[in-house]
């Protein structure tokens, strides 16, 4: 028998604490059934019934949260953190070097926090993290900017932060790098990384417990790795350790602190581990969507992208990126926004990706359309 905590901590809704309340009434001898819909009596008795319906909910959903295959959200950072010592990855600010040119021959000066930016494809603005100094005809100053939104909706492509928010008067935005912003970790990687936690009790340093090491961010210093996955040949006792973060291989920095946290955390003797960043594997995507209701074609384009890149950000190292997981994310991305339905024609990729121990899939062109 498959045994749920869904089918052992069941809320009980307000519609049927009032019916409980209103046959205890009747059997008291109350006339229940003449009074009116606002009869104080019955008002009464349906306030009471709603208030304890929603905490019958916040009764349920605290005890589900106590299993770590269930607990959602914050209270599955909250569990992470007590039990199992693992600190989920907060999302990030997307940040940018700004370049401005003046061609009016103002005199500019404001401090950190007072001036904005904009992007004219996303809409998603950007505040300065530094004072501005721009004085007169032909200065240009380069500042750093940061998302005014956390994690990848405040990711911008190169020149494409490019409008002002805040109006200074012939000024004009001349240049922009590009800014990533990663998204807060998500719920299944928890888990998986607190399941791994498990593996760093053995002596005798199972694949959990490289993978825990290399994920930890207190551990490592960085916030960057998000997957892991060990790959070990026991005729040298050698192991390999290959990591990513959201959006592909984990930088060298990063593979540097993870080395270091592998060392002293997980290697046991006789063995040597080696940390490396996992190999990109690019994958585009091109599909076609008919529905009724859909996005315009630039707001498609911004859903797919969003879509498809937490997608494949959640694709475990070595791991499989199936056709049936990107029709399911974009046919659900888009009942989401509205449309009803939708059928997604996938053209690319033409079969699933099975990727290496050392590969990590990366997102490739995206052509999706709507006809």
């Amino acid at each position: 028998m498959t045994v749920s905590v869904f089918t052992l901590f069941v809320a009980d809704t307000a519609a049927r604490i009032l019916t409980s309340g209103l046959e205890i009434a009747q059997a008291l001898g109350l006339p229940v059934t003449s009074w009116r819909t606002d009869d104080p009596a019955r008002a009464l008795l349906k306030a009471v019934s709603e208030a304890l319906g929603a905490r019958e909910e916040i009764a349920a959903f605290f005890a589900r949260s106590g299993f770590l295959s269930w607990a959602e959200d914050d209270w599955l950072t909250l569990l992470a953190d007590e039990l199992y010592g693992v600190e989920r990855v907060a999302a990030t600010q997307a940040t940018s070097s700004v370049t401005l040119s003046n061609a009016g021959g103002g005199w500019y000066d404001l401090e950190p926090g007072d001036f904005r930016v904009r992007s004219s494809t996303s809409g998603v603005t950007y505040t300065s993290t530094e004072a501005l100094s721009l004085h007169g005809v032909g200065a240009t100053q380069t500042i750093e900017v940061a998302a005014d939104v956390d994690g990848s909706d405040g990711s911008a492509a190169t020149n494409e932060i490019d409008a002002l928010e805040t109006v200074l008067l012939g000024v004009s935005v001349a240049a922009s790098t590009a800014a990533t912003g990663n998204d807060q970790q998500s719920d299944e990687s928890v888990r998986e990384q607190c399941r791994a936690t498990l593996g760093a009790l053995s002596p005798n340093g199972p694949a959990d417990a490289y993978e825990y090491v290399a994920r930890n961010t207190t551990l490592t210093g960085s916030t960057e790795i998000t997957r892991a996955n060990t790959d070990d040949d026991a005729t040298d006792l050698t192991v390999a350790v290959y990591v990513a973060g959201a959006s592909g291989p984990a930088s060298g920095p990063a593979v540097t602190l993870a080395q270091a946290a592998v060392d002293a955390w997980a290697v046991p003797l006789t063995v040597t581990a080696t940390v490396a960043a996992a190999t990109g594997v690019s994958q585009a995507v091109t599909a076609t969507v008919t529905g009724t209701g859909l996005p315009a074609a630039e707001a498609l384009d911004m859903l797919a992208e969003a879509t498809l890149g937490a997608l494949f950000a959640a694709v475990p190292i070595g791991g499989v990126l199936a056709r049936s997981a990107i029709l399911s994310a974009l046919q659900v991305a888009l009942e989401g926004a509205g449309a009803s339905r939708v059928a997604v024609a996938l053209t690319v990729p033409a079969a699933d990706l099975s990727l290496d121990v050392n590969e990590v899939v990366t997102l490739g062109a995206v052509s999706v359309t709507g006809s």
